[in-house]
């Protein structure tokens, strides 16, 4: 673990640009599908027949169906990615629906091989760049992460045989830091609560890396990656629209680089234009003043939350307002009690972005007649035991009885959205 000192940008920079060795090696795989990878076109793939899936579930090239990825879980042994995706739904209602006629869905994200909804865009990314060329043999990956895609870059470089550094910030968990330590790559922690446009704020040192070495390093760029979105238009949306028989009609997540939303609100809409996508923001987010006040990204003002993965100090590219609809200012206390009552009361530890979601969907539940929201759980509560389920530091942070009812929540809406 790196931590940044001022002044030691260049240093550490300069500590991280080796080239790695480690060739790409073909990957086994399960179900007589074949993948080989090679240089410069990685990815060669065999045409797959519904029994036959690739350990690639969420490959820029793969288009095989989730169900069939489930069916090669349940059929027999499996190689790691095929893990990803094709998650289990959960009926919350009962707990956290403030009218009998609203129903309330949780995709169980957490379930993923890392441990969170990050390795839908992780492996998805990854492989684009390789399709593409972008990543060539010998380059070490590099990505900035408030943490969980940090997890899953490193995971998905494992399974690929490449090198990976990867950039987060002291707000970020210890349990997360030693998770993106322990497939092997090297973790560098910035200082949190700088400038957006500070050489030193974690999504800038990724680009200045690439930017002194771009023969070696490969930045992946999640905030700006398009690549980022379409992963979950491809799995994340089929999969709720698919168990949900259709009958969505709110959708609600967090954002951070807007992947989540804007790409499974893109593909749900697709399929029913009266779906509405409701974001969940921590007050201090700046996302929530630019989608509801229209404050232009230049005066934004940053406030500070402690829900690691969601809110932004910054408007990221992939995030389109143009599939949202509606938002839910959240806040500390209230989603880290609801992780609370979930492990509680379902027996499931969730982390803090999960009890967002579930506090924001709580609140739309009493603000529509009927419906069926489905909202996600981001990540496991495994990764803040230190945190969300520590009394002393619940306590120390002031969390402890501030926590709001959902009854008492707001849900803002576009002038156009019903």
């Amino acid at each position: 673990m790196w931590n940044i000192s001022k002044g030691s940008l260049t240093l550490f920079i300069l500590q991280f640009i080796t080239p790695p060795t480690t060739p790409y090696r073909v990957v086994a795989t399960s179900h007589h599908a074949k993948m080989a990878i090679k240089d410069p076109k990685i990815l060669v793939e065999t045409p797959v027949k519904s029994e036959e899936i690739d350990i690639m579930h969420a490959t820029s090239r793969q288009s095989t169906s989730w169900q069939g990825v489930r069916t090669a879980v349940t059929d027999g042994p499996v190689c790691t990615n095929t893990l990803i995706g094709g998650t289990p739904m959960i009926d919350v209602s009962s707990i956290f629906s403030l009218n009998k006629d609203v129903k309330i869905y949780a995709k169980c994200e957490y379930m993923n091989p890392s441990g969170s909804i990050k390795d839908r865009i992780a492996g998805f990314m990854i492989q684009a760049a390789i399709d593409s060329g972008k990543l060539k043999k010998g380059m070490t990956v590099v990505a900035a992460t408030s943490g969980n895609t940090g997890a899953a870059i490193a995971m998905a470089c494992a399974v690929r045989g490449l090198k990976y550094i990867v950039i987060t910030n002291k707000k970020c968990s210890i349990e997360k830091i030693d998770s993106m330590k322990a497939y092997g790559g090297q973790v560098i922690v910035a200082k949190s609560g700088v400038p957006a446009d500070h050489p030193e704020h974690y999504q800038n040192i990724e680009q200045t890396m690439v930017d002194r070495d771009p023969e070696n390093l490969f930045g992946v760029n999640q905030y700006n990656n398009h690549d980022n979105a379409l992963a979950y238009t491809k799995t994340l949306g089929p999969e709720i629209y698919t168990q949900t028989k259709g009958m969505i009609t709110h959708f609600v997540a967090g954002s951070s680089t807007g992947g989540t939303l804007t790409g499974t609100s893109r593909y749900l809409k697709s399929k029913n234009p009266d779906i509405k996508a409701v974001i969940a923001d921590p007050k201090g987010s700046v996302l929530w003043d630019n989608f509801v006040n229209n404050v232009p990204e230049e005066d934004l003002k940053v406030g500070k939350w402690e829900i690691e993965g969601v809110g932004k100090d910054s408007i990221p590219g992939v995030l389109s307002w143009d599939f949202v609809d509606g938002a839910q200012n959240g806040d500390d206390a209230s989603s880290f009690f609801t992780c609370r009552k979930v492990a509680s009361e379902l027996g499931i530890l969730v982390g803090g972005s999960s009890g967002l979601n579930l506090h924001a969907a709580s609140v739309l539940s009493g603000k529509i007649k009927k419906g069926m929201i489905v909202t996600v759980l981001p990540d496991s509560g495994i990764k803040y035991l230190s945190k969300i389920f520590n009394d002393e530091w619940m306590d120390k942070k002031g969390f402890t009885g501030k926590q709001q009812k959902a009854e008492n929540g707001q849900i803002f809406w576009k002038s156009n959205a019903k």
